[in-house]
């Protein structure tokens, strides 16, 4: 993500806010304050995507599928389990429930046959035409909050749809392929989004931030109101602004 490196507060959050939640593991490269469980998964670089896919924009969406595959194939984690990125923030005191409830935005595509020039647009046009191809909705279900995960229907959906060969966003996938069309909600006053570089920033009385880029006024944000460090922290970090 495009989170400071070594930054523990969307991990603080979590224990801060979710209520009922039994445990965390994180995926991916192990942070030195880190002292919980943990699978280890390196990140899918630019490289890497140039020299198997001849461009370096697919590296975000492989490494996600490299992760939850790692995820899907460890004991560690329950059969059902809540998949969380590092630059998201629990603001609010909310319950597993409603994390659990599907929560979409809309429409993936704009339109489906003409290719979009900015990575994400593409990114989630390629898997509407995916779903079409498989008669299934495209609703978009690719918007940075919580989403919770079956094992078994993942891995079902990553049998079908193939993302890491042919990059797409899996939490739409997912979500098409699974959740009934009548089923959950919209995103509509549970997430905030602050990608505006140079713009100062207020919290928002949302339960979940989407921050994407950390300007001072996020940092700032963040810092004050998750200062407490979580148990599975290695004897706390005193500033964590980044």
């Amino acid at each position: 993500s495009n989170a400071p490196a070594g930054t523990p507060s969307a991990y603080r959050s979590a224990h801060a806010n979710f209520q009922g939640m039994a445990n965390a593991v994180i995926c991916g490269d192990k942070p030195d304050w880190y002292t919980g469980q943990m699978i280890d998964s390196p990140r899918f670089n630019k490289q890497q995507a140039r020299d198997e896919f001849g461009t370096s924009r697919w590296s975000k969406w492989v490494d996600s599928i490299v992760k939850l595959q790692r995820i899907i194939d460890s004991s560690d984690v329950t059969d059902q389990f809540l998949w969380l990125y590092d630059d998201t923030f629990i603001w609010q005191q909310i319950s597993i429930e409603q994390a659990m409830t599907p929560r979409r935005n809309g429409q993936l595509a704009r339109q489906f046959d003409k290719p979009e020039r900015r990575t994400w647009r593409e990114c989630l046009r390629r898997t509407a035409v995916a779903l079409r191809d498989q008669g299934m909705p495209t609703l978009n279900y690719s918007h940075h909050a919580p989403m919770v995960y079956d094992k078994n229907k993942l891995q079902q959906t990553i049998d079908l749809f193939r993302p890491r060969e042919s990059p797409r966003a899996i939490e739409s996938l997912y979500g098409n392929h699974h959740f009934d069309a009548e089923q959950g909600t919209t995103t509509g006053g549970w997430l905030s989004y602050t990608c505006q570089p140079g713009k100062a920033w207020t919290p928002k009385s949302v339960p979940i931030i989407n921050v994407g880029r950390f300007p001072a006024s996020v940092r700032r944000a963040v810092r004050d109101r998750f200062r407490e460090p979580a148990a599975t922290e290695a004897g706390g970090v005193p500033d964590f602004s980044g």
